[in-house]
């Protein structure tokens, strides 16, 4: 599988080899028992390299999470002293936590890793229920019933962001009707979540939406040379470094709990028990700090 998918990605035997240090005849006699076996053609040869076929396209994924899922698990049996845990998360400041749970993790296990996947809702539960990740960092989701899970005391913050010089720069709020018309580059969360209407009063086919995103952080570049406008979490894109863009916030506000979360599955071993523990008790000692209401666990 790890043959097969190294020549998927690089679309070339010769290559592939060279990437998995070994020759090109050794890959190409493992990819001819791969499809022997399963009785399909994975590859299309041709001058410039191979392409998938059909059913090369069908097993890709499968194929990558089989991968994945054995390189975790020969890491977590190759030594119970260097522990492995991983993070899938959208993109949100409720992350700062993490860094503190790391850091004692790490007193007790001083090799720990910490691997961070970012991605959108969707990716997020898929790293989840493929057992790709330990844990999961959303925000309110018809599909929390689902998980076990920790509601997070932070809310998100929803604003509309755009250049320093555009017309509604100086405002103090967004309303629903000052979004009428103006040409949007919205999140695609908000569209699948059922969110956004709510929030308008009105039907999203009367908004001007000319691009959509899963993660903020790389269409934010196209603001500044565009008169577009962004409906995303405001502190993730403006940050106090950000000159060229300004984040308005909605009226009435538009907020969104974030919630931790794994597989009811899920077996913990000591470390990621420690590393789950480390990261409660910071959250509520947060939470303390800011006098916000409480996160509740489900």
């Amino acid at each position: 599988m790890k043959y097969f998918v190294k020549v998927a990605d690089e679309k070339s035997f010769l290559r592939a080899s060279e990437k998995l240090f070994t020759t090109q005849p050794n890959v190409s006699r493992t990819i001819k028992q791969l499809e022997e076996e399963l009785n399909v053609q994975l590859f299309i040869r041709h001058g410039k390299g191979v392409s998938l076929s059909q059913a090369g396209i069908s097993l890709l994924k499968r194929a990558k999470v089989i991968v994945e899922l054995t390189d975790k698990a020969k890491a977590e049996l190759a030594s119970e002293t260097i522990p492995q845990i991983s993070i899938a998360a959208g993109e949100t400041t409720a992350i700062g936590p993490l860094g503190t749970a790391l850091k004692q993790l790490r007193k007790q296990y001083p090799q720990a890793l910490l691997h961070i996947y970012s991605g959108n809702e969707e990716e997020v539960c898929t790293k989840i229920d493929d057992r790709t990740s330990d844990l999961g960092i959303i925000f309110d989701s018809k599909r929390l019933h689902s998980y076990d899970y920790y509601r997070l005391p932070r809310l998100e913050k929803w604003a509309l962001v755009m250049r320093n010089d555009a017309p509604l720069a100086k405002e103090k709020f967004i309303t629903p009707e000052m979004i009428k018309g103006l040409p949007l580059i919205l999140s695609r969360t908000l569209l699948t979540v059922n969110m956004l209407p709510g929030w308008l009063g009105y039907g999203i086919d009367q908004l001007n939406i000319a691009a959509t995103f899963n993660l903020a952080t790389t269409p934010k570049f196209l603001i500044p040379t565009t008169e577009y406008y962004m409906l995303t979490f405001g502190d993730i894109v403006v940050g106090p470094e950000e000159k060229n863009l300004t984040a308005v916030p909605l009226k009435p506000p538009l907020e969104s709990p974030m919630f931790l979360i794994w597989s009811k599955e899920l077996i913990f071993n000591k470390p990621l028990k420690l590393f789950l523990d480390c990261l409660v008790k910071t959250f509520h000692e947060q939470t303390k700090e800011t006098q916000e209401k409480p996160f509740s666990v489900g």
